[in-house]
């Protein structure tokens, strides 16, 4: 395998890039999401009763009419863990 020269790079200044500064309230939030996918993965999709478990689930009226309570849950955690 061979290894890119990066000091050919190294004649080149950075380019600069502008990032956009977030609200504590805002970091908090996504940090927040990026917890929960990692505990659907993590723990709940290869959780050994998730199938049992997710048939308990009741529907609510939130969901759209189409909605099966327990199928469209599992698929549901599966593709948020993906």
């Amino acid at each position: 395998m061979e290894l890119l020269d990066t000091s050919v790079f190294a004649a080149y200044p950075p380019t600069p890039v502008y990032i956009e500064p977030v609200t504590e309230e805002r970091a908090n939030r996504c940090i927040a999401r990026i917890d929960l996918l990692s505990k659907i993965r993590e723990e709940i999709v290869v959780h050994p009763k998730m199938d049992q478990r997710v048939k308990q689930c009741q529907k609510s009226l939130d969901l759209p009419s189409w909605w099966i309570s327990g199928r469209h849950d599992r698929e549901l955690m599966i593709g948020a863990a993906k």
